[in-house]
């Protein structure tokens, strides 16, 4: 396990590689909350994912298109690959994501100013999937 600073550390990073799809998940762990970064591979895509996971009340929710994220990444508002939380991207393009991302949430102040961002968004009640034994409960 490394540690980044009292607050911020990876606490897990897995690959799995099959032939034709490969697997990366990777999770930081922050004050409040914790952070997947996932992405997987198909043959014409691959699918980019940034998830938070609220630590007291395991609410979870996709997080790649906050403002916050997107100003990192350095992808426009607008930019239509970005309209909803699944992200299908090039391979070049989600590689070069999944380095930033890293990065970033491996930054102890970025994660205190994130989990603030994060906080306000929980707020205006957003957040209605649970996140139990690995798996996303819907409240719907």
């Amino acid at each position: 396990m490394r540690k980044f600073g009292e607050n911020t550390r990876v606490i897990s990073s897995e690959t799995n590689l099959p032939i034709l799809l490969a697997k990366m998940t990777q999770q930081f762990a922050g004050s409040r909350y914790n952070f997947l970064l996932t992405s997987e591979n198909s043959t014409d895509a691959t699918y980019f994912s940034i998830r938070a996971i609220c630590r007291s009340t395991n609410r979870t929710s996709s997080i790649n298109n906050l403002n916050s994220i997107l100003g990192e990444l350095g992808v426009d508002q607008e930019d239509e690959r970005v309209e909803n939380s699944d992200w299908h991207l090039s391979k070049n393009q989600a590689r070069k994501f999944i380095r930033k991302a890293a990065d970033f949430l491996s930054s102890e102040s970025y994660v205190q100013y994130l989990e603030r961002d994060l906080d306000d968004d929980r707020r205006c009640g957003e957040w209605a999937n649970l996140w139990i034994n690995g798996e996303i409960i819907s409240s719907d």
